[in-house]
């Protein structure tokens, strides 16, 4: 009996291991470091005169710690009596056994008015994109009011 006692606690410990749920290799319940860069090209249509242009390239960084679900960054830009606005914002999971990933929405804001100081908003455009940990990404698009437009590029790197 002695000898069959460290058998079937090995056999018991076996048991425990395999019926054990595996949690993910990258689980990340920890700080997330979100880099961004880009870039937006600005039109503002002035028929039958000719139109002016704006071009802005951008960075910035969105830090989530393990205690906030999300973080935010903006950027802006203006041609002449067109102005854009950027609001970009990360989430990730406060999960013990997240993945790391994080999750992007873009807010896109197109105003036209009398100056770069405009608040009549023509268009406003949300996206929104997943990012895996240690990943980067890129999107890249188009927002159009009445001829006046803005092309945007965002790069965004998950550094985790």
């Amino acid at each position: 009996m002695k000898r069959m006692f460290p058998l079937v606690i090995a056999m018991i410990g076996a048991m425990v291991v395999a019926l054990a749920p595996a949690s993910p290799a990258s689980a990340h319940p920890g700080f997330h470091v979100i880099v961004l860069e880009g870039s937006m090209s600005i039109t503002d249509e002035d028929w039958p005169d000719s139109d002016d242009y704006g071009f802005k390239r951008f960075s910035g960084v969105i830090n989530l710690p393990p205690t906030a679900t999300s973080g935010s960054a903006r950027f802006e830009g203006c041609a002449d009596e067109v102005r854009v606005v950027l609001e970009v914002v990360a989430t990730h999971s406060l999960s013990l056994f997240a993945d790391g990933r994080v999750v992007v929405t873009t807010r896109t804001k197109l105003y036209e008015g009398a100056s770069c100081a405009t608040t009549d908003l023509e268009l406003s455009v949300a996206r929104s994109m997943t990012v895996p940990a240690y990943a980067t990404k890129s999107d890249n698009w188009t927002v159009n009011a009445s001829g006046n437009s803005s092309g945007l590029v965002l790069t965004v790197r998950n550094a985790v």
